[in-house]
């Protein structure tokens, strides 16, 4: 935990440092955003969250992680009280590593989460055994905030195997939390280890969300609101990095190569730092490539991920 802490601070001082003012404003100041009477985004200072609010029940999903998580607890103090309910989208520790801040929560995640959590980051876990969800969630359904009803979608193998992104309605508006399955405006991560990400299956998914939600209001796993269309732009993207990457394969380039010779810099996407597997990893243009690259010729690995700033 120490470790995880002390990494935080380091990846916290060397965006501020790369980054400035931009960075700040970005990625750790917290936000909110009240999307429909008693639905709120509180964005920013890892990745996002989207609180519901019933007749004596709180939902929240996506609990941030330290020291995003405890000014998450403080302001929900001041806005409507803890949450009962806790959904993670998924099992990397920014979204998830708040659970511990909430002892008296139910905590709902996909089915094979618990089991990715132990895995891939074991030692947490294990100081924590009680914060590990207990409902758990096969292909989709459905939980009653106090009478407020929110549907939660399981997508087949995406940013991770055990993703959900969950619908929430209020009168004639839709709220989407996309979880990870949306960097928006950022450059995305992609997980190299077991459990980890399918380009393709990340596409499917999000063109599915805006096609069955044209005109929803989008709350992605990190980066601020976002449209339908956004969410297509985004798709566009992997889709585009996707046969880039299969192209320079096919034309028989090397790693290094198909990083020289790609040009992703019509999307205008931010670099992202994040803290994965104990390695710092920033996600820029260069190392989205790489990544597809290991993941198209089947040499995931989460002990060697790219994530070097500089190349």
């Amino acid at each position: 935990m120490k470790r995880r802490i002390a990494a935080v601070v380091i990846l916290l001082l060397l965006g501020a440092l790369v980054s400035g003012g931009w960075f700040y404003r970005r990625y750790l100041r917290l936000e909110h955003d009240d999307l429909a009477p008693n639905i709120h985004a509180v964005l920013g200072a890892g990745g996002n969250s989207v609180i519901v609010h019933g007749h004596g029940q709180t939902l929240l999903i996506d609990p941030k992680f330290p020291p995003g998580s405890a000014w998450l607890r403080r302001w929900m103090t001041g806005h409507g009280g803890p949450p009962t309910i806790i959904v993670d989208t998924h099992y990397h520790y920014d979204h998830t590593d708040g659970n511990p801040e909430y002892p008296n929560a139910r905590i709902v995640a996909h089915r094979l989460v618990p089991d990715l959590m132990r895995q891939r980051d074991g030692a947490f876990w294990a100081q924590h055994p009680n914060a590990i969800p207990k409902t758990l969630i096969d292909d989709s359904g459905t939980i009653d905030v106090g009478g407020q009803q929110v549907a939660l979608v399981h997508p087949p193998h995406a940013h991770t195997q055990g993703d959900l992104w969950a619908l929430v309605r209020s009168g004639d508006k839709e709220i989407v939390a996309t979880g990870d399955l949306v960097f928006h405006t950022f450059y995305p991560f992609f997980d190299l280890g077991p459990g980890g990400a399918d380009v393709k299956g990340t596409i499917t998914a999000v063109r599915g969300m805006t096609a069955a939600h044209p005109h929803a209001v989008f709350v992605p796993g990190h980066g601020p609101l976002a449209t339908a269309e956004e969410l297509n732009h985004y798709a566009d993207y992997l889709t585009d990095l996707d046969r880039s990457v299969a192209k320079a394969r096919r034309d028989g380039l090397s790693e290094d190569q198909a990083v020289k010779h790609i040009d992703l810099s019509r999307w205008h996407f931010s670099v992202l730092p994040s803290f994965h597997d104990r390695h710092l990893c920033w996600a820029t243009a260069a190392n989205n490539i790489r990544a597809v690259y290991r993941l198209q010729s089947g040499r995931g690995d989460a002990a060697h991920p790219p994530c070097s700033l500089w190349r």
